[in-house]
């Protein structure tokens, strides 16, 4: 929240009737941070009425500084650094919350990974297409894939944890974290996610997060035993 957080509780004493608007969210974080696992979503409503309340506390600041009186020159130097602040603190929040939306952005790199695979897969149009597997491996899983972004017939997905290697030839496609080996899979794509930030250009800092992994082409003896174990065909 920024600026708007200080704002929200100078509300409290010079704003009365924003008081609910600040109590309660504080209230219903402060609960939710007693829980062992904390996320943002559990919170995220709490920050609606804490920026209504920052807002009615900065619109009586500022009606207060442009009808209040200064009749000598360090009053009305003051007053006009006052107006100054308060502009320069809007334009600071807004940059630094653009600052953060470019990262957060770049913090779903499973979501990113798994749209990569539907155009390295696609199916051809018109053609009679075989089912098209994709595992998703815990980091994907925790970095944006979730069952909306997920394709009809021919794509067929899985989120099986602690699968031995020999069972993931089932799959055409794996998102794998970086560095993981499968034999008989070769390197596809590489997803980059948000690492974090340098006071140096370019400033947000991104590394590989998921590694998309496509299983290749067998010989006919190894493709047997595969269909054996019920592996999907390439395509």
């Amino acid at each position: 929240m920024l600026v708007a957080f200080p704002l929200a509780v100078y509300s409290l004493l010079f704003v009365p009737r924003t008081r609910a608007l600040v109590v309660l969210p504080l209230l219903f974080i402060t609960i939710y941070s007693a829980l062992p696992h904390k996320e943002l979503r559990f919170v995220l409503y709490a920050v609606p009425p804490l920026n209504v309340a920052a807002a009615v506390t900065l619109a009586k600041l500022w009606k207060y500084l442009w009808t209040g009186k200064s009749p000598d020159l360090p009053g009305l130097v003051a007053t006009s650094a006052a107006k100054l602040a308060v502009v320069a603190a809007l334009l600071a929040s807004a940059s630094i919350s653009a600052v953060f939306f470019a990262a957060a952005y770049r913090n779903y790199p499973g979501a990113e990974a798994l749209h990569a695979v539907h155009k390295l897969g696609a199916p051809r149009p018109g053609a009679r297409n075989k089912p098209i597997s994709v595992h998703v491996g815990v980091d994907a899983a925790m970095s944006g894939v979730s069952r909306f972004l997920e394709q009809p017939s021919p794509w067929r997905y899985s989120k099986a944890e602690d699968l031995p290697t020999a069972d993931l030839r089932q799959f055409n496609y794996v998102l794998a974290a970086p560095g993981k080996q499968i034999p008989g899979f070769a390197l596809a794509h590489v997803q980059e996610g948000f690492k974090g930030v340098s006071l140096q250009p370019p400033f947000l800092l991104y590394e590989p997060k998921i590694h998309v992994l496509r299983r290749q082409q067998e010989s006919t003896g190894t493709a047997s035993q595969g269909r054996a174990k019920g592996a999907f065909d390439d395509f």
